[in-house]
């Protein structure tokens, strides 16, 4: 077997090459039956990990030589650049046991949940964040794991406590992930990455007498992990991805648990694949082959004794699960999920999923403090392009007459960092039919207040018929699909009437049953929007009357604004 003829200084030199070298290796070693998933690392000799970078190849198991065809062996270098086998382990996901109180709702403090049955589960709160194109006051919210926050008898809606369930409540969960999902790559590749968080809001107001009272009885220190301490600070100046990043591998990153508190790790690989526990709200089905993972161990010269503070060489403990993991220059990279314990080398390692599919999928941004010479990254609540919280100026071929759905006359591509849709293409008759409806919407006296808050709570709207499951069966069964397809094709002036039914669902029927699962699921912006516009809203889409468009914007024509 050839021996590998390029070094770490190759790598920095030409990292294209080295990324282009690499997808073959996916599409090279795929064919080969245990082969799991490819990514990059540093090598192992022995027992020992190496500085060296090399193409990581997991496999389910290692097996002798003699045992395997030529075909299927591993070769020690892939066109010139070293290669490592290493063995897919079996993650625990982590719990919690730190009980402190923080008079400030932060990153790095401990949350517990009731998860029915007399039984409470406990984890870390990784960081405040907000929900994208929004800057309402309310718009805060926590991250975390899934597997913290989900249990088999409880879910979205259940509420979250700091530091237990005897203090103070939080405000409820919202929506999660734990599963492998598509996410795009550049030149429209998509590989699966690992998603295991969920996020809850956070109640700033308080109930008093049945009356909302006006004064925050929650504070809530936005950018901040308690005890983060790099160099002297405890705030989030950014957001990184280390998908194709092999500058991560050696770096020293660092996390805040409830368990360990503040660890030093150091990246032993990125594209790591972990066999993780079942996903929490189905705890007896199969387990979960998590893919595309960092890796991190201990930094055993971080301490005195070379180990965390319980005592042991571990980057985390149970009780650290949700934790955010930060480089050294205060960047989010990652999400703490699991551990697991080699049994080659007897040392643990953690695994985070990526952050920015994380921030995509859940649709939020991370808070980070103002840094005049710096760019805010895609993901930080101060970027620009439509991942923060301000909104995005669209250009003027897009149309924002409906939810999740692109109105092109060519090919918009998906934002590179966000769950890709397909476009539908309209002729430009048609667009000019819809600015034409829209002009005549924004002329009536309610037309352009609605019109700004569908702007902030499409998105949200459109993620909970998506994926939130109670908000999803209800939008199936009423057949919303089938409204929201006969709704675009009159708005486009592909028919003359709405549908006042469809299957035997009213048109009513199919309003005030979204009206209600919106506002069970929805944030405080979404609730008290249709609180605000709801029920003339209804009114006006609902009337026996209302057979078209245009008898819809003339009923809105006779209301007052609010």
């Amino acid at each position: 077997m050839a021996e590998p003829t390029k070094a770490n200084s190759d790598i920095e030199a030409a990292p294209d090459e080295f990324h282009a070298a690499l997808e073959r290796a996916r599409q090279a070693f795929a064919r080969i039956d245990g082969v799991i998933s490819v990514g990059f690392g540093r090598k192992r000799v022995g027992d020992e990990l190496t500085d060296r970078i090399a193409i990581m190849v997991f496999v389910r198991e290692k097996k002798p030589e003699s045992a395997l065809a030529p075909a299927d062996r591993i070769p020690k270098s892939f066109e010139g650049y070293a290669t490592d086998v290493r063995v897919v382990g079996r993650g625990h996901a982590e719990g919690c046991d730190n009980e402190t109180a923080y008079s400030s709702i932060q990153g790095g403090i401990q949350i517990e949940i009731d998860q029915g049955e007399s039984t409470t589960g406990q984890g870390t709160l990784g960081c405040i964040v907000r929900k994208r194109a929004s800057s309402a006051r309310e718009n805060v919210y926590l991250l975390t794991n899934k597997h913290v926050l989900f249990s088999e008898h409880k879910g979205v809606g259940n509420t979250v406590y700091h530091p237990k369930k005897s203090d103070t409540a939080l405000g409820p969960v919202q929506w999660g992930f734990y599963e492998n999902a598509l996410y795009p790559q550049e030149g429209n590749n998509q590989r699966p990455f690992f998603i295991d968080a969920a996020i809850a809001r956070i109640n700033l107001d308080t109930e008093c007498c049945c009356c909302t009272c006006t004064k925050d009885s929650t504070t809530v220190a936005e950018a901040q992990v308690v005890d983060l301490d790099i160099g002297g600070a405890n705030t989030l100046r950014d957001v990184r991805s280390v998908i194709d990043d092999v500058n991560i591998l050696n770096e020293r990153v660092f996390k805040v648990g409830r368990t360990t508190s503040k660890t030093k790790g150091i990246v032993t690989a990125v594209g790591a694949p972990l066999v993780a526990d079942p996903p929490p709200d189905t705890p007896h089905g199969a387990n979960v082959n998590a893919t595309n993972l960092i890796e991190i161990r201990f930094d055993t010269t971080s301490t005195p004794n070379g180990q965390n503070c319980k005592g042991n060489p571990n980057f985390t403990e149970q009780g650290d699960s949700g934790s955010l993991i930060v480089d050294e220059q205060q960047r989010a990279i990652g999400l703490h999920t699991h551990g697991h314990v080699n049994p080659q080398d007897h040392i643990k390692y953690s695994y985070a999923c990526h952050i920015l599919p994380v921030l995509d999928y859940l649709q939020i941004c991370i808070p980070c403090v103002v840094v005049p010479t710096l760019i805010p990254s895609h993901g930080n609540s101060l970027a620009t392009d439509g991942s923060g919280v301000a909104l995005r100026a669209l250009p003027a071929a897009e149309s924002t007459l409906a939810p999740q759905i692109s109105f092109t006359r060519a090919s918009v591509p998906a934002t590179p960092h966000a769950p890709p849709f397909t476009p539908l293409a309209v002729t430009d008759e048609q667009v000019q039919h819809m600015r034409a409806l829209l002009a005549r919407f924004r002329e009536t006296p309610l037309g352009p207040e609605l019109h700004e808050v569908f702007g902030h709570v499409r998105g949200e709207i459109g993620y909970l018929v998506r994926n939130v499951r109670p908000v999803k069966v209800v939008w199936a069964r009423n057949e919303g699909p089938a409204f929201l397809a006969l709704v675009l094709k009159h708005v486009m002036g592909q028919t003359r009437s709405l549908p006042h039914a469809v299957k035997g669902v009213t048109r009513r029927r199919f309003l005030v049953r979204m009206r209600a699962a919106l506002n069970a699921h929805g944030s405080i912006l979404v609730r008290e929007s249709l609180a605000r516009y709801g029920d003339g809203i209804i009114e006006a889409l609902a009337h026996e009357d209302c057979n078209s468009i245009e008898d819809c914007i003339e009923s809105l024509q006779e209301k007052e604004p609010a």
